[in-house]
Order: C-alpha cells, then sequence, then structure tokens
C-alpha cells in the first residue's frame, strides 16, 4: 500500500496499482516458497502454468475493465438519469481522513458482502461461483480463481456507491486496492495466526473457514476483507486454527479444465 501511494506522485494511479501489485506478488510467492504454512498446499509445476494464465485474465484484463465501466460509465448514466437526487454531495469531503477511510471501509464492503453471499445461496450464482472453490489448497494466485462474471459484478459494486455518494476517486481507489490486497493475503499459504485484528479484517484462518470442503458449514465468513458486515448479520466463524480440507466435492486435478468449465458453467457446453 506503501509502494502505491509513493508511486501516485510519479505515474498514472493504473501504473502504481500494478507495479505494487507486481511487489507483492514476487515477496509473498517467495514466502510461500520459502515458509509454507500448509504441506498439502505447496505449489506444483502446473500451478505455475494455471495461476498465470487465470491471474492475467481476471486481474490484469478483467478487473481494469471493469473498474473502468463503473467509473467511466455507471456513474455518468446515473448522474443523467437521477440528475440533482444522486447523493454526490453526501459524502464527508471535508473530514479528516481518519473517518473517511473507515467509513470507506464500510460503503466499499457492504454491497460485494451481499454479492458474495448471493453468489452462495442462490444455486444458479453458486453454479457460477464455485468455480472459485475448486482448488483444493489456498495460495496467494489462487484468490485470482473464479469466473469472470464474479470479478464483473465484484468490481464495480466496490467503488459505484461510494463515488455515487460524491467520495474523492482517489480515496476510493486507494481503499479498494488496499482490500483487494488483503483478500490476496488472506489466500496466501504463509505462516498466519489469528489476533483481534482478524476479527475486523479476515486473515488466513478465518478465509480458510470460508473455503472449507464442507460447502454447507463453509457459507460463513463472506467478508473477503472486512468482517464487520458478517458480525452484523450473523455470518461470522471465529476459526479453530485447525487445519481443513478445502475446495469442492468434485474437485479439479487437472487445472486445464477450469475453462471448459466456465463454459459449462453458462451452459454453453455440455
Amino acid at each position: 500500500m506503501t509502494i502505491f501511494l509513493f508511486l501516485q506522485d510519479y505515474v498514472s494511479p493504473g501504473q502504481s496499482a500494478l507495479a505494487a501489485f507486481a511487489v507483492f506478488a514476487i515477496v509473498v510467492t517467495i514466502a510461500e516458497h520459502k515458509w509454507p504454512y500448509r504441506d498439502r498446499f505447496q505449489y506444483k509445476k502446473q500451478d505455475y502454468i494455471w495461476d498465470s494464465i487465470i491471474l492475467f485474465i481476471n486481474r490484469v484484463v478483467i478487473a481494469p475493465v471493469a473498474l473502468a465501466v463503473s467509473t467511466g460509465f455507471v456513474i455518468p448514466q446515473l448522474s443523467l438519469v437521477f440528475g440533482d437526487r444522486l447523493l454526490t454531495g453526501f459524502w464527508p469531503t471535508e473530514a479528516s481522513l481518519w473517518l473517511q477511510y473507515p467509513l470507506l471501509i464500510a460503503v466499499v464492503t457492504f454491497i460485494p458482502y451481499w454479492i458474495h453471499r448471493a453468489l452462495h445461496e442462490i444455486d444458479f450464482l453458486w453454479r457460477i461461483h464455485h468455480l472459485h472453490h475448486l482448488p483444493s489448497k489456498l495460495t496467494w494466485a489462487k484468490a485470482t480463481w473464479g469466473h469472470p462474471f464474479d470479478f464483473l459484478l465484484i468490481y464495480p459494486a466496490m467503488t459505484v456507491v461510494p463515488l455515487a455518494l460524491g467520495a474523492p476517486t482517489d480515496i476510493v481507489q486507494n481503499t479498494a486496492f488496499s482490500l483487494s490486497l488483503i483478500t490476496l493475503l488472506n489466500h496466501a499459504n504463509i505462516p498466519a495466526q489469528s489476533t483481534m485484528i482478524n476479527l475486523i479484517f479476515a486473515g488466513f484462518h478465518e478465509h480458510e473457514c470460508h473455503h472449507r470442503l464442507d460447502i454447507s458449514s463453509g457459507n460463513k465468513n463472506y467478508g473477503t476483507s472486512f468482517l464487520g458486515w458478517d458480525h452484523l448479520f450473523g455470518t461470522f466463524e471465529k476459526p479453530s486454527g485447525e487445519p481443513v480440507a478445502v475446495g469442492v466435492p468434485e474437485g479439479l486435478e487437472d487445472q486445464s479444465r477450469f475453462f471448459p468449465k466456465i463454459m459449462k458453467s453458462l451452459k454453453l457446453q455440455k
């Protein structure tokens, strides 16, 4: 996050985010190799290939497009439709950043919480979202696994509401980027221990609960970064810290089958 803010003084926000993401990816990948937390989650050859392909599609292509659509199209269209009724002056822009950032965290994560919950609890949406749960291991790169539809839903949902309320674009971008790094980090197979802060922000153990193989009991901790809404709406689970099996019953030993499964989820392929 510090790298991201520093680079913004010299390059565009998109370039600074990409550079900070690259540094994050290199550092965390090295840490996963040198200090793996769960031995069974260690990388195999096919992980490097398919993680790289899926990461490029979903994080480098789909996510920026989704964000660009929300800021460059959705908000202007809402302004045209609702005019003065759009709450663009509602955000407390004159308030201290110490107030704005916590408020933004709550606002940015509210709709994604409900979208993520719906993706689990509505059958036809789960058919799409379960692709994110196919891997039987957790690593930071496996956080990028998922149907492109997931990313096209979640990323605009993170930014449209605060921008419609009049929150400054740069603060919204900083917050969304920081929360996305938390999401990647709580998938990472590096030494982890739940602390008091993980009652608010999801760590590895909190998110491991969410990915457990027993799907019905895994419908907890929907907040991929901020857990406040899980506490409020009764979906928070405090982890035991014990290893749990993760994935879905069908599994995915051959990762090259991921893209055919995307087609199948849309009923484009039998």
